[in-house]
């Protein structure tokens, strides 16, 4: 019989995996875009990352919030940062 789709190459390269990779892309550009929309918003209530790190995320440092606005480090917001 012949190959599993799993394993079905073009130009070698494994369709799972180009698959795999181009959603990793689309994730990290939905971060990216994510993140951008959160400092706008932030700007637009002239908050600033004190403000949101400490009073509205809890964190002892804006260390977290900084990487999360502006995707660095791979640290993003989840869905609770944002509720």
């Amino acid at each position: 019989m012949g190959e599993c789709v799993y394993s079905l190459k073009i130009h070698n390269v494994r369709i799972m995996d180009w698959i795999d990779e181009q959603s990793e892309n689309i994730y990290k550009d939905f971060v990216r875009a994510v993140a951008k929309n959160v400092r706008q918003k932030r700007i637009r209530a002239s908050k600033t990352v004190e403000d949101i790190a400490y009073d509205a995320l809890q964190h002892n440092s804006t260390s977290f919030y900084n990487s999360a606005e502006n995707f660095t480090h791979n640290k993003h917001f989840n869905l609770k940062h944002l509720f």
